[in-house]
């Protein structure tokens, strides 16, 4: 049987450079969170209608980003040659209705997150590194009200709303004192297109109101989200090579990590296998994994996909030891 660490007995070897996030992540701290698929959860909630459930099956797929690009696409087209309003349109505005109304009932408030804030704060600054696989708030959250206090400390790189092309040069600590690097290998709310290649960053600070803005620029702005929710090791990878932002992290920040690496409610499941891809191209030879409940069979699990990684240590720790994540 694995040794399962307490995170405190081993945070000095591995509380400091880069930390990856998983689902389980943001479903410790809200289990509003607590769902596999978001288009499973639209289903659950009534959202999704017959002629929705057509448009999904014509593609194929089950990710709301990707079918709203292409009926995005296809609209584009329509005006462009003067056609009129129809099938394309109304799918269109029907899937967005669903993914709205599915995303404001299942994300988690502003004030429900605001607790944990200074558990969290305390874990993500010691990481250089923070990616999170999730497209939620609760990570933005708690990095911008840290920052109310902390300075710029963290960061993700956008400046004026664009992604910045030299990351790299936002390593340099603030004011001598620190800086951790926030990023998103599979989107974020936070994220929208715009065009057929223009992605931005929606920006109104950490509160509740960051959500209605969202909604605002998907609804009335005719803007599409930038997140990867669901789908195969193959279709994320072709919704990554679709977007500028998803291709800089995944082809340049993932290989760019060295060191140490904490992994804290990644499932690792075949779909996220790119991942893994990626963190072999990289320099971390260091990895500590959270167990939640003394999984063995989770841990097995983990040995078996980072076998080909070349680790001097793997470790494991349980995920709700005192100083890890949201536990104090």
């Amino acid at each position: 049987m694995e040794t399962i660490h307490k995170w405190l007995d081993i945070a000095d070897r591995f509380h400091q450079r880069n930390l990856l996030l998983g689902n389980g992540a943001s479903i410790a701290i809200s289990d509003c969170f607590f769902y596999d698929s978001l288009l499973d959860e639209a289903r659950n909630r009534a959202y999704i209608t017959s002629s929705v459930d057509d448009v999904f099956a014509r593609f194929g797929v089950a990710d709301f980003e990707l079918v709203l690009r292409r009926l995005w696409q296809a609209k584009e087209v329509n005006t462009a040659f003067n056609l009129p309003a129809g099938p394309i349109e109304q799918g269109y505005s029907d899937v967005q209705e669903a993914l709205i109304n599915t995303v404001r009932d299942s994300h988690v408030s502003y004030t429900a997150v605001e607790p944990h804030f200074p558990a969290l704060e305390a874990f993500l600054k010691r990481f250089d590194t923070v990616l999170s696989l999730n497209y939620d708030l609760t990570l933005y959250w708690a990095t911008q009200t840290a920052n109310r206090t902390l300075g710029t400390w963290f960061v993700d790189c956008f400046v004026s709303g664009y992604f910045d092309d030299d990351w790299s040069r936002f390593k340099q600590a603030y004011r001598s004192s620190g800086r951790t690097l926030c990023f998103y290998p599979h989107g974020n709310l936070i994220f929208y297109r715009h065009g057929f290649s223009n992605e931005r960053k929606i920006s109104t600070g950490a509160s509740d109101s960051l959500l209605d803005a969202i909604f605002h620029e998907w609804k009335t702005n005719g803007k599409a989200p930038l997140f990867v929710s669901e789908g195969t090791k193959d279709l994320k990878l072709n919704a990554i090579s679709s977007s500028y932002y998803l291709e800089k992290v995944y082809f340049e920040v993932i290989p760019d990590m060295a060191g140490s690496l904490v992994i804290y409610g990644w499932g690792m499941g075949d779909h996220d296998e790119h991942i893994i891809d990626q963190i072999q191209k990289s320099q971390v030879d260091r990895i500590a994994v959270s167990v939640f409940g003394g999984d063995q069979t989770y841990i097995g699990n983990v040995k078996q996909k980072l076998a080909s990684l070349n680790l001097q240590e793997l470790v494991f720790f349980d995920a709700q030891s005192a100083g890890c994540w949201i536990n104090p």
